[in-house]
């Protein structure tokens, strides 16, 4: 068999929303009119970038940078609904999708991934609910991974900020200050 996968390991980079835009985007769908059937997983909490990210992208990826993003418009059928966003301009990677968007929601079944097929169609067929006229709304967050076990992180895995190297610098000197202060109460026993 295989070797379980590091729980660590970054699974995707996103624009990751905050629990404020979260609660925003759903009040935002509901005045829309449309209410989760039965069963229905809630996801509305980010814009994948890159599945499954190199090491390259994980390098040049904007760990942690704040973001702001507007919502363009929502669409769904009988197996997701989304809301499409417009990626700034000033953001150095492009969704490896189609449309770029939050999934809103998924019927059992359904895969968070079919959210871009979804809106590809709506899209060709006009069927696209444009929102940012007459109900704009504004998504915050900051760009991160979500790793195998869905935590999110918000610096490189392995690639400590300043601010970590410094903690584990002092946790390494008090550790090496107290093994030195072993060994010298050690000595002194054994010279006894």
């Amino acid at each position: 068999g295989s070797a379980p996968a590091d729980p660590s390991r970054v699974r995707f980079l996103a624009f990751l929303l905050d629990d404020l835009s979260r609660g925003l985007l759903m009040a935002h769908v509901h005045e829309l009119g449309v209410a989760d059937a039965d069963g229905w997983t809630t996801h509305a909490d980010h814009v994948t970038f890159i599945h499954t990210p190199s090491a390259e992208q994980l390098a040049s990826f904007p760990w942690g940078v704040e973001c702001e993003m507007e919502v363009v418009g929502f669409a769904g059928d009988e197996r997701c609904c989304a809301v499409q966003v417009d990626v700034p301009t000033w953001v150095p990677v492009h969704p490896q999708v189609a449309v770029p968007h939050v999934t809103v929601s998924c019927a059992p079944g359904a895969r968070a991934v079919e959210s871009d097929a979804m809106l590809m169609r709506k899209m060709a067929l006009g069927e696209i609910v444009f929102t940012r006229e007459f109900m704009p709304l504004t998504l915050k967050g900051r760009f991160g991974g979500v790793t195998m076990v869905d935590a999110r992180v918000y610096a490189q895995p392995g690639v400590m900020d300043a601010d970590t190297r410094t903690a584990v610098a002092a946790v390494v000197q008090a550790d090496a200050a107290a093994d030195a202060a072993d060994a010298a109460a050690a000595a002194a026993e054994a010279s006894r």
